[in-house]
């Protein structure tokens, strides 16, 4: 259903946690199954979301039907198709990132406006005097954004959610 050079990725049960790991951003993960009519007409809304949130979000998809991934839709309650669970940066105490079902709208515009939604800002704000302070803190590497605006803008938020624990903000 998806293929390579798709903005939205597959994902099997060997390689969900490791991949889901690496990133704080908003992800939605749609469990489908391939001969699922409600799964095909979703395809391209969730490719589009896919394409219009690139660097603030991520979209995956797991295949059902294939023996390998049944024990991971089991793990996620799985009942019918499609199923879109939507990770936070939340934390569970063992590390895994928290999820929550996505019931909103099956359309692009609505689930780029819940990804937005979900973004979080791991960055902090920094006076001109806590500069040398911020970049001898720790080991991590450093990233700053220099800017007189007030708010964080979207993209930073999902740079810095895309290299949470990482760098630092």
């Amino acid at each position: 259903m998806y293929e390579k050079g798709s903005t939205v990725k597959p994902l099997s049960a060997s390689n969900f946690d490791r991949i889901l790991a690496k990133t704080s951003q908003p992800t939605f993960v749609k469990f489908y199954a391939p001969w699922c009519g409600h799964c095909q007409s979703l395809e391209p809304e969730y490719e589009r979301a896919a394409k219009r949130t690139l660097g603030i979000a991520k979209f995956y998809a797991v295949n059902c039907d294939e023996d390998k991934n049944k024990p991971l839709c089991a793990r996620y309650n799985v009942q019918g198709f499609p199923t879109l669970k939507v990770f936070t940066e939340k934390r569970t105490k063992r590390g895994t990132r928290r999820s929550v079902d996505y019931q909103g709208e099956r359309k692009s515009s609505a689930m780029v406006k819940f990804a937005r939604s979900l973004l979080p800002n791991l960055s902090r704000k920094l006076a001109s005097d806590e500069l040398d302070g911020f970049v001898a803190s720790t080991e991590l590497p450093k990233a700053v954004l220099l800017t007189d605006k007030k708010t964080t803008a979207e993209l930073w938020k999902g740079v810095s959610a895309h290299f949470d624990r990482r760098v630092e903000f």
